[in-house]
This record gives structure tokens, C-alpha cells and sequence, in this order.
């Protein structure tokens, strides 16, 4: 396997930090006054369908840059539930008591039965079946899970031949989008979500053509302005047009990465998954307060919306480190047989 080395893996983080500040200003522009939107639209899908294609192929290329070998499922498992289920709980507990008392009714989502969607984190990706107590975390926080579930498989599928998994997604794309056998939406579904992990896992094994090889680059760029400009009638566009994106990031961020902005990208990137859960929630907060529809009004307010929500998941991220790094839970972590 062609494998980065731990020392250039900077590039991922970079694309990570830009897709946590476009997703921030995508949702921005979604509860916007303004008609002038920034990151908002392309020819063939949305900016934050984009953002996500590629935070998918980022969570495939990461995961099996760390774990092309799973030694142990009980330590992997510990580790991925370690690493979101803590954070979303604390964060979800805070927004559902903000729901509680405007709504005057502890069970304001329906049947207390669809708890059991947040307790697993998948009430976001489920939402489409009707109301439930979702509060933070997005759809894809819910992929997210069920990927890291499947991924022991998928990895294990995927050392053995690259063409199994690929196969799979052929059969899983018709059923998508020529027979449509599922209720969930098409770019939401899971086996989609998969082809753009799996394409991060691709690009890991094969790190020379997709960091390296700058001619890819330059044609990547090319083709995505071309796609950002032009309406393509290919049903799977959109998510190709994501991972030329992915590579676009990565290349660039070879370069930026060895500049004084690594620190800024870094801080970013290591409080992604804090600005994932409460970007939506802080940006419909300031919108409240104050929704302008003159552009030179807007851009300020993003700004603004931008630096309280990197700031409100800095902090967070602080407070989860402590209670992660707390002798309770280091107990816990040893009874249980993980602590590393």
C-alpha cells in the first residue's frame, strides 16, 4: 500500500478545517435573509452536499489510514464511541432542555420510544420517518455511526480486494437511483454515503495518485469549476463533483499546511466534530437575534457566526477532554479492558 507518512497527513486536516467552515456558512445562507448567497449553490448541487461528500471521503481516508488492520473490535468499537458518543450527549442534553421549556412538554418529539434514535446517534439521519428528538449532530452524524458499525467488514472486504465493496456500490447505486427501493433520500442513503467513504479509503491506499500527482490535481480543478458552472444530467454528478473537491483540498492543503496558517487549520480541524454539533444550533440563534437582508450587513454577521461557533466547539472540545481525561471515566476505561 502506497501510505502517507504521519508527517504529511496535515493535508486531510486542512480539508477537514474547510469543510467545517463551509458547512458553517452553507447553514448560514440556508436561515439567511439575504438574496445574495456565498458558498450556497452550483450547477449541479449544493455547496453543503459538497462539504459532505467530502467530509465522508475524509472520515473513510482517516479511519483506514489508522486502522488498516483491526487488532482488537472491542478496543475499535470503545474508541469510535469514545470519540463521538460523549460530546453528542452533553451537546444534545443542552439543546433538549432549551426544547423542553419552550415547548412546556418533556416529550415534545413524540413517543419516548424514539429516544432510543438519539441514544444510538442516529435520530438526525432518521428524521426523514417524522419527528423524533433530534436537536443536534446533522444527518450525517448518523451515516457517520453506521459506517464506523459496518467498517471492521468493510475493512476487512477491502484488503482482500478493492473490487468487492465496488461491486457492492454498483448494485446498491442501482437500487438507489434507477429502482429507488428506498424511503430515505437518495444522496442521505447509506450505500451513497459509503461510496464516498469508500472513496476516501481508496485515496489512502493509493495516496501517490491523489496527494502527490499534481497533473490529478490540476484536472480535478479544472473539471470541478467546469461542474460548479455547468449543469451535468448524470444522477451521480454531484457526489463525482464531491470527490474531485476531496482531492482539490488535499492537494492544496500540501501547501498551506507548511505556512504559518497550520496552527489556525489545525485548531480547527482538531474541533471539527464540536463545530459539526453545534454550528446548525448557534447559527439559528444569531439569526434570531438579527437577520439583515443587505449583503454588506450579512457578510459581517457570518463572520461573526463563524468565529462564536470555532470559538463555543474550542471550549467544548476543553470541557470533553476533561471529562474524557477525569479518573472516573479513566476507571471505567480500565474495567472495561480499553485504556491504551
Amino acid at each position: 500500500m502506497e501510505k502517507i507518512e504521519k508527517k504529511n497527513i496535515d493535508h486531510i486536516s486542512f480539508a477537514r478545517a474547510c469543510c467545517a467552515i463551509g458547512i458553517i456558512i452553507y447553514h448560514f445562507f440556508c436561515h439567511s435573509n439575504s438574496n445574495l448567497k456565498f458558498l450556497y449553490e452550483t450547477a449541479n448541487i449544493s455547496w453543503g452536499s459538497l462539504f459532505v461528500t467530502v467530509f465522508f471521503s475524509i472520515s473513510g481516508a482517516v479511519l483506514y489510514y489508522n486502522y488498516s488492520d483491526i487488532h482488537s473490535l472491542k478496543i475499535f468499537y470503545f474508541k469510535r464511541w469514545k470519540s463521538i458518543f460523549p460530546a453528542f450527549y452533553f451537546c444534545w442534553f443542552i439543546f433538549f432542555i432549551e426544547k423542553v421549556v419552550i415547548y412546556r412538554q418533556l416529550f415534545w418529539g413524540g413517543n419516548p420510544l424514539k429516544f432510543l434514535l438519539t441514544l444510538f446517534g442516529v435520530d438526525g439521519y432518521f428524521g426523514y420517518l417524522g419527528p423524533n428528538y433530534y436537536t443536534v449532530g446533522e444527518w450525517f452524524l448518523g451515516s457517520i455511526i453506521i459506517l464506523y458499525v459496518l467498517y471492521p467488514l468493510i475493512c476487512f472486504l477491502f484488503n482482500k480486494n478493492i473490487f468487492i465493496i465496488l461491486g457492492f456500490l454498483v448494485l446498491g447505486y442501482i437500487g438507489v437511483y434507477a429502482i429507488n427501493i428506498f424511503k430515505v433520500p437518495s444522496f442521505r442513503n447509506i450505500i451513497v454515503c459509503l461510496g464516498s467513504f469508500y472513496f476516501g479509503m481508496i485515496s489512502i491506499k493509493y495516496a501517490k495518485v491523489f496527494y502527490k500527482n499534481y497533473i490529478i490535481g490540476i484536472c480535478s480543478l479544472i473539471v470541478f469549476v467546469f461542474l460548479c458552472l455547468i449543469k451535468v444530467p448524470l444522477i451521480i454528478i454531484g457526489q463525482l463533483q464531491g470527490f474531485f473537491l476531496f482531492i482539490i483540498l488535499n492537494q492544496l492543503g500540501v501547501f498551506i499546511m507548511q505556512t504559518k496558517l497550520k496552527s489556525i487549520f489545525n485548531l480547527i480541524s482538531t474541533n471539527s466534530f464540536y463545530v459539526f454539533l453545534f454550528q446548525h444550533m448557534v447559527i439559528v440563534h444569531i439569526l434570531y437575534i438579527v437577520n439583515p437582508t443587505n449583503f454588506y450587513f450579512v457578510i459581517p454577521l457570518l463572520v461573526l457566526t463563524v468565529l462564536v461557533t470555532v470559538l463555543v466547539s474550542f471550549f467544548y472540545g476543553k470541557f470533553i477532554k476533561y471529562i474524557l481525561s477525569s479518573k472516573m471515566f479513566t476507571i471505567v476505561e480500565k474495567k472495561l479492558g480499553t485504556k491504551i
